[in-house]
């Protein structure tokens, strides 16, 4: 029986525009075999014989993952036989304030056990706060070097790999589609990162923001080298470009992190993306324990015509945020936080189209997306 789907989203088509990457990938040994016959996010089967071209790639994403909890749900990812996993970070939770990083080392350890990478044939990953080291930290954190050296060691990073010999852990990598070439960009949205302003008493205590906007121009998300690698990385060509940020970029109304903390770096990354080289382009992002869409205001290019984004924020694994109830005013379908979950991407070359989908801890589906992998479906 295929997964149930909620029906008032089915069909739901968005626009989207295009990104960046380059880089190499953790593979592993002793993953599954796919089974004979996989079910595609439009519902069709795809035989194990059927000519690589015309095979869906799909990407598993999962974000917020706590260790002290129930990691059941990690056999329904591994059940979807992803291609390629993609960790958003809070891949751990283990906040240390102390060099030794007594916590961060005893998380890393517990995952090992109840996140087997070795069920995944190919994963990529970046951290967010908990297991960079500091809730909400940025640039200012003093053990962020030692906490790097543990995300290398727990996630197998190759020893010529580029994030071993250059400060933070942003990365990109391709995959060739059939006749499509994807490029992925991960963004550190930590090492570099401004201190964040803290809200007026009024916002903390009345209307729950814990954080007011910062216009100093001064003030990054990514530091200048990463601004300038990002740029580089835009101006490949590519077909498809996956932008992946740890925290959300589209969202702008609620009081956490987000970039819009600092408008003037939201607004540059999404004008750096408006002038890529072509092709279509989303964001992806974890860190809320929400599962949503967004769709971006229109962004203006150089040549004056227009483009929205689309962003799938994927919920916590297995702490979802089950009391929320935010809108933001760039929101385009429900919140999921009824249980953990996870997010699916499939890109299909044949129809021409990439489907965003939200998995609940069952494996159903509670969301689904299709964006054509047209660039003049953005403008």
């Amino acid at each position: 029986m295929a997964p149930k789907i909620n029906a008032s989203l089915l069909g739901l088509c968005l626009m989207l525009a295009s990104f960046t990457a380059t880089a190499t990938h953790a593979q592993t040994e002793g993953a599954p075999p796919a089974p004979v016959m996989r079910e595609t996010l439009a519902g069709g089967l795809i035989a194990a014989d059927t000519p690589p071209s015309m095979v869906p790639f799909m990407m598993a994403l999962v974000s917020c993952f706590d260790q002290k909890r129930d990691a059941s749900i990690v056999s329904q990812i591994a059940n979807t036989y992803p291609s390629l996993l993609l960790m958003l970070g809070d891949n751990v939770y283990g906040d240390s304030e102390t060099p030794d990083l007594v916590n961060l080392k005893a998380a890393y350890r517990m995952a090992a056990n109840k996140f087997s990478l070795s069920a995944f044939a190919e994963f990529e990953a970046i951290w967010d706060d908990h297991d960079f080291g500091r809730n909400d930290g940025g640039a200012d954190y003093p053990h962020k070097q030692a906490a790097k050296a543990l995300f290398l060691e727990h996630f197998k990073v190759a020893d010529n790999d580029p994030r071993r010999f250059r400060p933070g852990l942003y990365q990109s990598f391709r995959r060739q589609i059939g006749g499509v070439d994807m490029q992925v960009i991960m963004l550190d949205t930590r090492w570099f990162r401004a201190p964040l302003t803290r809200a007026s008493f009024y916002d903390r205590v009345v209307r729950g923001q814990r954080y007011a906007v910062n216009m100093d121009a001064t003030a990054s998300m990514l530091g200048k080298a990463q601004w300038q690698w990002l740029k580089q990385e835009l101006a490949q060509p590519a077909d498809v470009r996956l932008i992946v940020s740890s925290v959300q970029v589209l969202a702008r109304d609620h009081g956490f992190e987000k970039w819009h903390n600092f408008p003037l770096e939201r607004t540059r990354l999404l004008q750096a993306v408006a002038a890529r080289n072509g092709g279509v382009a989303a964001f992806v992002s974890g860190d809320r324990h929400i599962s949503a869409f967004y769709r971006s205001e229109p962004v203006t290019r150089a040549d004056g015509t227009q483009e929205q984004f689309t962003e799938l924020t994927v919920g916590s694994a297995n702490a979802p945020w089950t009391s929320a109830h935010e809108q933001d005013a760039l929101q385009i379908s429900p919140l999921y936080v009824k249980t953990g979950s996870f997010s699916l991407i499939e890109i299909d070359p044949k129809a021409a189209e990439m489907r965003f989908a939200v998995m609940n801890d069952k494996g159903s589906r509670e969301l689904l997306y299709k964006l054509p992998l047209t660039q003049s479906q953005n403008r």
